[in-house]
């Protein structure tokens, strides 16, 4: 389905029905992230390409969380009014944490796995640094010099294979559009506390070490809550989608 927002056109689909779940990938992935976790959960699951990736187009410039957590409301407006769940990963976890922060009242569970929120890291100042480094790689030398800098800064590697032309099209957004304005973004933890929505914070069982990981460890203890391991490494619901439902069933039920 097609859903015309300022500055972009967004696609989503929904499956089932009852209680809404929204899901919001994070950056560089799109829908197809959730293909294999997605038809395993219940209620009326959403699924959406954010701006800029897949599906989905943008205008120009920086595409920023806000705008991002305004689309995420807008896609989900579009299927229901009634408060929803949302399970958002990585970049799109915090997408979700700006969406509670400024729409508590239209979600009731928030799960987020593995939020990179540096902000909330002894060494927030050099990752910031170490953003705007990957920024200027980009500029330099486009997706690969970008994508080095990157891997080599969260420990995360890349998909095996040859490249798929989709996903270098969503690297292409992620770095050029997205990649600074996540690195840049100060999560409002005061409106998420004072937020009605429940809060679960996620890691992967293989990912201790890692950045992501240990902002999400980090975010947990700000908002009072133990994290929540999910099987495997950062986007561990990927390979091992039918334990990861297990996890997030038991989360939202």
């Amino acid at each position: 389905m097609r859903l015309d927002v300022p500055g972009a056109t967004l696609r989503y689909e929904t499956r089932g029905s009852g209680p809404a779940l929204l899901m919001i990938p994070g950056g560089p992935t799109d829908a197809h992230a959730f293909d294999g976790l997605a038809p395993l959960l219940t209620g009326t699951v959403i699924t959406y390409d954010p701006r800029g990736l897949g599906r989905s187009t943008s205008e120009p410039g920086a595409i920023t969380v806000h705008q991002q957590a305004e689309d995420a409301l807008a896609v989900l407006d579009a299927v229901t009014r009634e408060p929803a769940d949302v399970f958002a990963h990585s970049g799109g976890a915090i997408t979700a944490l700006a969406l509670v922060a400024k729409h508590p009242e239209r979600l009731r569970t928030a799960v987020l796995l593995e939020p990179p929120l540096v902000e909330l890291l002894p060494e927030a100042d050099r990752m910031r640094e170490e953003t705007a480094e990957v920024v200027a790689a980009y500029e330099e030398g486009g997706i690969a010099a970008a994508g080095a800098v990157f891997a080599k800064q969260s420990g995360l590697d890349g998909p095996e294979g040859p490249p798929d032309p989709g996903f270098m099209a969503n690297l292409d957004v992620f770095f050029g559009q997205m990649y600074a304005p996540i690195g840049e973004f100060h999560a409002d933890l005061d409106a998420v506390l004072a937020a009605t929505t429940r809060i679960e914070v996620g890691v992967g069982t293989t990912s201790k070490g890692e950045v992501a990981h240990r902002a999400s460890v980090a975010l947990a203890a700000a908002l009072g809550r133990v994290p929540v391991e999910f099987p495997g490494d950062h986007a561990g619901f990927g390979t091992d989608p039918r334990a990861s439902a297990d996890v997030l069933r038991r989360l939202l039920s």
